[in-house]
């Protein structure tokens, strides 16, 4: 009878012994390896009886203080601190490096942009085959040596804008006999090339004339519609927006080494229902209403600089570290008609802990009626829209849930100055250093982008 006792007694205290291990080790992975802090800012780590936290280089100062159930990070100067996580301060655990960085300030942005890819010019959207009078199957455009993402500036030097006028101009010089040259940009490099028209059965071909000729390329316009500019740094012109990269149909990133950004003005908005995201209804006039440059388009939204200081006016605001994202109330600014910039209230209901750049840096909620009245929630074109957060940028709107309109992911502002090289690199430290140089190229987000 006594050994039933003693076996439970076992079992029960067998069961506490993992959940304590258990506990113990969910303590130590919630504990992050890298943490970024401004001058004069604290953080507290929850450390429990079993484990100690200690300074373990020179680093800066002793920034580190007792607290009742932790100790608690503070430095006043720039630079890393490294602690040490140990089991009874015997056993080293985990290491964490806190970064103390500078303040950014930028102005918030807001303003409705149409993205030009190109300053002019068409670009190619794809090659094809063409079958000629014969019944030959012809290449002329992929033999010429055009590629995806060229930018055809000029035929025999006459600068193009509309798609239409290329088979005007290719069927007129090949009427005459004329050998046809293009004109194509490609990232920096301008390239002359020569192409071959092919003559085809015009019934057939779709050219709508009896004996066309047609090169076998697709082209289109170089816009990628309405977004909005998130900021921009006040000293240097710079500017980030969109928060997410530009791609074509086919989730490639599309070159805009010769974009631009362009003032929009938005006519209306198609309201925003589940299972189909609604739209910013816009126009611009293209290149004569040119804000900016684009020299960038990453995954976490396309940067440049400003050729109008003017277009982004008002107050700086400090731009928040990632540690200091919280769930809570929040604003976020855009256009829904006209030009003006408006400010909307909405509730950020989750903040993802990133210790890299990612994409997708928190989530937000659309609790403005208006807002919701209007447009249903988030809408394309919103996308790059600034979140504000006591006083300070936290992130960007990038992607609207498509089955619940009213919310959607947002990146962290953090990520985006470093992108847009508003921060200085010896603040950010050498991993983002590293990240900054490095070609952004990571993957589409399974979300409608807006």
């Amino acid at each position: 009878m006594g050994r039933r006792p003693l076996r439970l007694g076992l079992t029960v205290l067998a069961l506490i012994l993992i959940l304590g291990i258990s506990l113990l080790a969910k303590s130590i992975l919630s504990f992050p390896t890298y943490i970024r802090l401004l001058p004069g800012q604290e953080h507290r780590f929850k450390v429990g009886r079993l484990l100690t936290m200690d300074h373990i280089d020179g680093g800066i100062g002793q920034p580190l203080s007792v607290l009742q159930g932790g100790v608690a990070v503070k430095a006043s100067e720039l630079g890393k601190i490294r602690l040490q996580l140990s089991l009874l301060g015997l056993l080293p655990l985990r290491q964490v490096v806190v970064d103390v960085v500078t303040q950014t300030h930028v102005v918030p942005g807001g303003q409705a942009i149409g993205v030009l890819l190109s300053s002019g010019g068409l670009i190619v959207a794809r090659t094809f085959p063409v079958v000629d009078v014969n019944g030959v199957e012809r290449y002329p455009s992929q033999t010429a040596g055009l590629r995806y993402g060229d930018v055809v500036k000029k035929i025999n030097g006459v600068e193009i804008h509309d798609p239409r006028q290329v088979s005007a101009i290719v069927n007129q010089l090949a009427e005459r006999g004329r050998e046809i040259w293009l004109e194509v940009q490609r990232g920096k490099d301008t390239l002359r090339l020569s192409v071959e028209p092919v003559r085809v059965d015009g019934r057939s071909s779709g050219a709508g004339i009896p004996g066309a000729y047609l090169i076998g390329v697709l082209l289109e316009e170089p816009t990628a519609g309405v977004g909005t500019l998130t900021f921009a740094d006040p000293r240097t012109g710079r500017f980030a927006a969109l928060g997410h990269r530009i791609t074509d149909r086919e989730s490639h990133t599309i070159p805009v080494d010769d974009g631009r950004i362009v003032r929009a003005h938005i006519d209306g908005i198609q309201v925003g229902t589940r299972g189909q995201p609604g739209e910013k209804l816009g126009r611009f006039e293209g290149p004569k209403d040119e804000i900016g440059v684009i020299n960038k388009n990453t995954e976490y939204g396309i940067y440049g600089v400003l050729t109008r200081r003017d277009a982004v006016a008002g107050q700086s605001l400090p731009v928040a570290l990632g540690s200091e994202v919280a769930v809570g109330p929040a604003q976020i600014r855009t256009v829904l008609s006209g030009h003006r910039v408006e400010t909307f209230d909405v509730e950020i209901v989750k903040v993802l802990q990133q210790s890299r750049p990612e994409p997708k840096g928190l989530i937000v909620k659309i609790i403005d009626p208006r807002l919701l009245r209007e447009a249903g929630g988030i809408v394309q074109g919103m996308s790059g829209s600034p979140i504000i957060q006591n006083g300070k940028l936290v992130g960007a709107v990038t992607h609207v849930f498509v089955n619940d309109p009213t919310k959607g992911f947002g990146i962290l502002a953090e990520w985006m100055v470093y992108e847009a090289g508003v921060a200085k690199p010896e603040a950010v430290g050498q991993k983002f250093r590293d990240w900054i140089n490095k070609d952004n190229d990571g993957g589409r987000a399974a979300l409608s982008v807006v």
